[in-house]
């Protein structure tokens, strides 16, 4: 393996920059916010899943699932 030694300005000017882009793509594409993954195919009455699936963040090995315990209850239903 070769390696290069680069100046430690252009080292920080480079770490910098990662952590730039990375925190842009994070509030572009919500790498770090949950968001649902799935839903039960069985609806209530107000046509919302009785059940969905949160996933903590992208790349995640597992989620959790939240249950309905009470249809939407808006005046017009």
């Amino acid at each position: 393996m070769v390696t290069k030694h680069i100046a430690a300005e252009t080292y920080n000017t480079l770490i910098e920059e990662h952590a730039f882009m990375k925190d842009t793509l994070a509030k572009l594409y919500g790498m770090d916010k949950m968001f649902i993954c799935g839903g039960s195919k069985d609806l209530g009455p107000d046509n919302l899943p009785d059940m969905i699936m949160v996933c903590p963040t992208v790349g995640a090995d597992g989620f959790a699932v939240y249950k309905k315990y009470k249809d939407y209850s808006a005046p017009s239903y």
